[in-house]
């Protein structure tokens, strides 16, 4: 039996077997549920299934990693099913995991690619500070924390909240701006060591913003 999952514009982008294993719209093996919530590969809490098909999670609820199940054999790829309307909004603090169409599988590939950026520090180009880049939750200058002023959704100084100067795609001091020449700057042990950017034309060692940040909250589980 297949069940589909849709993100919240209306995108067909995963589906469920038997009730138990997950695939990507691709066919890549994605997780496992149990009940209604689904669990990564590696037993590693990503959200939970709603009455209209979406797979959600809520910021505020913290869910502990349980036992993996055996990865199963990859099934034959259903015929995909017509795109539907867009849905309804979710409520604060929740998140739809397949909004942009990507899954856990597409950010763990990056991991040699950004994990040399880990601990580091991160700076816009008038030498502001805007938060450390690990992984320590706790940590008051990690952007990690989501109740810290550099990793909060609310903060001016965050580059996690989407109507601020360096969380706008609006905004010309940010880098998600694909038209803005400010880019932000990555610093370990004092020294320059990578640009973070949409903007792909300001220079070819550009590291892009959407893809770094997506795969940072992805490993931190943000």
């Amino acid at each position: 039996m297949i069940k589909y999952i849709y993100n919240s514009d209306g995108y067909y982008v995963a589906y469920i077997v038997d009730g138990l294993y997950c695939f990507s719209s691709n066919n890549d093996y994605i997780g496992f549920m149990n009940g209604i919530n689904l669990y990564d590969y590696d037993g590693k809490y990503m959200g939970t299934l709603t009455n209209d098909d979406r797979i959600v999670r809520n910021e505020f609820s913290v869910f502990p990693n349980i036992l993996p199940v055996m990865k199963p054999f990859k099934p034959f790829q259903p015929l995909s099913p017509m795109k539907r309307f867009k849905m309804s909004n979710l409520g604060i603090g929740y998140t739809d995991i397949f909004l942009h169409k990507n899954t856990r599988i597409n950010y763990k590939k990056l991991d040699n690619k950004f994990a040399m950026y880990l601990n580091c520090e991160l700076y816009d180009l008038n030498n502001n500070f805007l938060g450390c880049i690990n992984e320590n939750k706790h940590d008051k200058n990690s952007i990690a924390n989501r109740f810290g002023i550099y990793g909060s959704q609310y903060s001016k100084l965050s580059i996690f909240n989407k109507y601020g100067p360096y969380g706008s795609k609006y905004s010309v001091f940010s880098q998600l701006n694909q038209y803005s020449k400010n880019y932000l700057v990555l610093k370990k042990a004092g020294k320059n060591v990578g640009k973070i950017s949409d903007n792909k034309y300001l220079s070819k060692d550009i590291i892009s913003a959407t893809d770094f940040f997506n795969w940072y909250k992805d490993r931190c589980d943000l």
